[in-house]
């Protein structure tokens, strides 16, 4: 038995050639009745008018982080798999709104994992920095303590951090302090979710410090692409967020 249709997948097709494109326009305008051409970029923009306005366009967003983990709940209870919640929410986050992502990584997980898949277990498998590490550095950091903080930050960079996406993690775990500062419960949190003492911490650094850490983070994102030692430039940044804070806000008020 035959299908009715014949379906061709053109994936990236702003990666055509304008003779490739010229060459599809006079198909685009007089299709085979049996066939179904579909047109897949993440860059419409490239795409010559006269091919756009010869097609439906369907754009897709990303997947919210909530409906993922309501979907790796269901197979999870299919599979009769134990996953922590806290695992799905990294999992969901990783993902960053792609279902296939996230599909692909859960089952991952579950193969590789000997019994109950934990939030440890994933971090293991995918290299991901434990938000637990970020809140606590980001406390210390608070309560201006020089010497936990600088070990706390060198005990993840030797186990193999990368400093870069370390920034990175901080940043947005501030931005959901903030949220959560201004919204409670009703903040939707990327990194605070898979830490239990988020709200601990969140009430422990006030809106001011937020601010200024965030700047600091920023600057030094912008200088790790020219600085060979990435470890010292994060050490001073972390010195930075403590000692220099004060002159900061003093600086602000006059």
């Amino acid at each position: 038995v035959y299908g009715k249709y014949k379906v061709y997948i053109i994936d990236e097709v702003h990666m055509l050639t304008t003779q490739a494109f010229n060459a599809l326009l006079k198909t685009l305008e007089e299709p085979p009745a049996h066939a179904v051409f579909i047109l897949a970029t993440t860059e419409p923009h490239k795409i010559p008018l006269t091919i756009l306005s010869r097609c439906q366009r369907y754009d897709f967003r990303r997947i919210a982080q909530e409906d993922i983990i309501m979907r790796m709940e269901k197979i999870v209870e299919l599979e009769k798999a134990t996953v922590e919640k806290e695992a799905l929410q990294l999992i969901a986050q990783i993902s960053a709104g792609g279902m296939r992502d996230a599909l692909s990584l859960l089952d991952q997980s579950i193969s590789n994992a000997n019994g109950p898949v934990t939030l440890q277990s994933v971090i293991n498998l995918t290299g991901a920095v434990d938000t637990r590490k970020i809140g606590k550095l980001i406390e210390t950091i608070a309560t201006n303590n020089v010497e936990e903080s600088l070990e706390h930050f060198n005990n993840c960079f030797q186990s193999g951090q990368e400093p870069k996406f370390f920034v990175e993690e901080m940043m947005i775990y501030l931005r959901d302090i903030l949220l959560f500062e201004k919204l409670g419960p009703r903040a939707t949190l990327k990194k605070g979710l898979t830490d239990p003492s988020f709200q601990h911490v969140a009430k422990s650094i006030s809106t001011d410090r937020i601010y200024l850490y965030l700047d600091l983070l920023q600057e030094t994102m912008a200088k790790m692409k020219f600085h060979h030692d990435i470890q010292l430039l994060m050490e001073m940044t972390i010195v930075k967020m403590i000692h220099g804070e004060e002159n900061r806000l003093q600086t602000q008020i006059d």
